[in-house]
């Protein structure tokens, strides 16, 4: 499997707009991805409030709400994503997690911007930039367990799953803020 996604993608402010109904464009500067990066837009949805979008009403499965009680607080703004990292070993989650994170500035994906730039995605032209994989976010739940995501029949699939039974091929999504 390649790691290389989609290269040089961007989802801008009015893009995301578009798709999900922010309320104002953002004006700064869209930023240019690099090799190997997703540039989105984030504007402070919640997994909520993307699922009851009209393109979310297409692209989530309605009866998933169990993710419904949690508003991770995330910043608004550009966001840089590796899906998976150029450098990812294709190991288990945990090894990524604690691996890939380095002083440049990349962490762990928040699981709301992860998702929203799949939704985008997936909207556009339905692609997965997951190809088949899935992968968690940087929060937690309230049982200690994972976010996970995932698409199949071209649906996203958000799912919880405890530290220790996550899939052994769970991957990560790295995010920088522009």
């Amino acid at each position: 499997m390649s790691s290389q996604v989609c290269a040089g993608r961007v989802f801008s402010s009015e893009v995301m707009r578009r798709f999900f109904g922010a309320s104002k464009i953002n004006l700064l500067t869209v930023p240019v991805p690099r090799e190997n990066e997703v540039v989105g837009y984030y504007a402070g949805w919640t997994l909520r409030g993307l699922r009851n979008t009209r393109i979310g009403r297409k692209f989530v499965p309605q009866r998933m709400c169990w993710y419904d009680q949690y508003h991770w607080d995330v910043k608004e703004g550009y966001y840089r994503l590796l899906f998976p990292p150029q450098f990812s070993s294709q190991e288990a989650w945990n090894w990524e997690a604690q691996s890939l994170i380095d002083t440049s500035g990349w962490k762990l994906a928040p699981i709301a911007v992860v998702a929203s730039v799949i939704l985008a995605q997936l909207a556009e032209d339905g692609t997965d930039l997951l190809h088949g994989d899935w992968v968690a976010g940087a929060e937690s739940t309230k049982n200690g367990g994972r976010v996970l995501l995932s698409v199949a029949g071209n649906q996203l699939h958000i799912s919880n799953a405890l530290q220790s039974s996550l899939p052994c091929l769970t991957r990560v999504v790295l995010a920088r803020t522009c």
